[in-house]
């Protein structure tokens, strides 16, 4: 891999480990029982995975309105 492809992987991991540890001790902070002991992960896991996509789509559509935004006030 190129220089700049392994500085923007430690980047990326980097970043992922830090939001991965606010995440999971946010998580553990909500939760009070173990999330091995769970029996609902899966459930619980299709719900975070419906929420990812609702929030995929409302950025774009929010993308899409600024780029409409920015495009009308370049035409004046």
């Amino acid at each position: 891999m190129t220089c700049d492809r392994e500085n923007h992987l430690r980047r990326v991991k980097t970043l992922f480990l830090k939001r991965l540890d606010l995440k999971y001790r946010r998580g553990a902070k909500q939760h009070k029982e173990e999330l091995w002991e769970k029996n609902d992960l899966l459930d619980e896991a299709i719900d975070e995975v419906t929420d990812l996509v609702v929030y995929l789509i409302s950025e774009r559509e929010r993308r899409n309105e600024k780029d409409k935004s920015l495009d009308h006030r370049s035409r004046r």
